[in-house]
């Protein structure tokens, strides 16, 4: 597979062959996900990886510190702690036939999890890249044969539209179709969302006081709670990111501080200090991927992104749920 643009430029510095052929390799099995998923606002219409690999050489940048440890090694660090941990508390019970059961259903939870995450990666993430390269290539056929003006046309057909034209031996022209739905989307974004949906209510209760804050997101003496996603404590500077980004900049050491994180940005993890989340559940992909390399997560805070500034120091305790704005240390 070639690299385009910077990326080549790789060929032609000394000693890059090794990583230009493993990048090669990396590509040829990931290189269709683009990060769709629950916790990001990644759509088809994002690229992928391997239409753009310089995404790819943001996240492995991430890990050229030399003092920041391999995934690999995080995630061995997660699991012998984890496996400790059962183990003492199956020590404490003197009932034989509940740690039988607890080991039994441990065993299927680890299984099931893993089918749960793995599925992510070949349906919601190959699907959707994979579906989204075979519309770019219909694009460019179609644009050659003159059904549409331009290959990003596709965009605006039907999948049944696409198929159609593609099987014709002479393509009819889309473009009018194509203009008509430009028009009509134009024509919507201009429009506001109604308050309601139908009539309203003619007897409304009577609203209570307006309050700039969530239940669990408030600031109070602080600190800002939520809901402990992987136990854990963890320091260090805020990164706010929007949803938008798809390779956001971070630095090993780093708190993320978001909405949500989907599995654009779950390969940062290894790297981060902790994570703090307006969003989320204890069964989602950012918690299930952090409890895997043993990062302390507080879900669920509902405007911590909010309420918490670009490079405040945080304090994140995965366990209680708790995350404290503090000074840096020194």
């Amino acid at each position: 597979m070639p690299l385009p643009g910077a990326p080549g430029l790789l060929k032609c510095l000394p000693g890059a062959a090794t990583f230009v052929q493993r990048l090669d390799n990396f590509l040829d099995r990931f290189g269709e996900r683009n990060g769709t998923y629950r916790g990001s606002m990644v759509s088809i219409l994002t690229p992928t990886w391997v239409e753009s690999i310089e995404t790819v050489l943001a996240l492995v940048a991430a890990y050229l510190e030399p003092e920041t440890p391999a995934p690999k090694e995080s995630r061995k660090r997660a699991q012998a702690q984890r496996d400790a941990e059962v183990e003492r508390l199956c020590a404490a019970c003197a009932d034989e036939a509940v740690v039988d059961e607890f080991r039994r259903q441990l065993s299927l939870a680890r299984r099931l999890a893993t089918i749960e995450e793995t599925h992510n990666h070949y349906i919601d993430q190959l699907g959707a890249g994979q579906l989204r390269l075979a519309t770019l290539e219909a694009g460019e056929r179609l644009a050659a044969s003159g059904a549409i003006d331009h290959s990003e046309d596709t965009w605006w057909l039907h999948a049944h539209e696409i198929v159609d034209a593609l099987r014709e031996s002479l393509p009819l022209s889309r473009s009018e179709t194509v203009r008509s739905r430009q028009a009509e989307q134009a024509g919507w974004e201009l429009l506001g969302p109604p308050p309601v949906l139908g009539a309203p209510d003619g007897d409304l209760p009577r609203r209570p006081p307006f309050r700039d804050e969530a239940e669990n997101g408030a600031v109070q003496d602080g600190s800002i709670r939520g809901q402990g996603g992987c136990r854990g404590r963890g320091n260090g500077p805020a990164r706010v990111i929007e949803l938008s980004e798809t390779a956001p900049s971070l630095r090993p050491g780093d708190i993320l501080v978001a909405v949500n994180a989907g599995p654009a940005w779950t390969p940062y993890f290894p790297i981060l200090a902790g994570i703090v989340l307006d969003e989320g559940s204890f069964a989602d992909h950012a918690t299930a991927v952090a409890r895997e390399y043993g990062v302390p997560v507080v879900f669920g805070t509902r405007e911590a992104s909010k309420h918490i500034a670009p490079g405040q120091w945080l304090l994140v305790d995965g366990t209680t749920g708790e995350v404290e704005l503090s000074e840096p240390p020194g």
